[in-house]
């Protein structure tokens, strides 16, 4: 029986939307995982980054792979702040 990797299961247009990010950003966007009969799990995430640094990039990129796991939209929480 195989395994699918991360990089398996978002394969092709799936997948290319998450190139545009680097190391950092791509662990931020794909923390937590699918558990098998409890759907997908993650603690808390916090992002701290200096400005100009893909943040928004970032949380954006997090909510739509949360969505595209099967996460229900009314159940993900952002909270960003922002000083000008």
């Amino acid at each position: 029986m195989s395994t699918a990797t991360d990089d398996d299961r978002l394969a092709g247009p799936a997948r290319a939307w998450l190139d545009r990010l680097n190391a950092q950003q791509r662990a931020a966007v794909t923390h937590g995982a699918r558990t098998p009969g409890a759907g997908f799990s993650s603690g808390p995430l916090l992002v701290i980054a200096g400005a100009g640094t893909g943040k928004t990039a970032t949380l954006a990129h997090r909510v739509a792979h949360l969505v595209l796991e099967g996460v229900d939209p009314a159940r993900i929480l952002l909270l960003m702040s922002l000083a000008s």
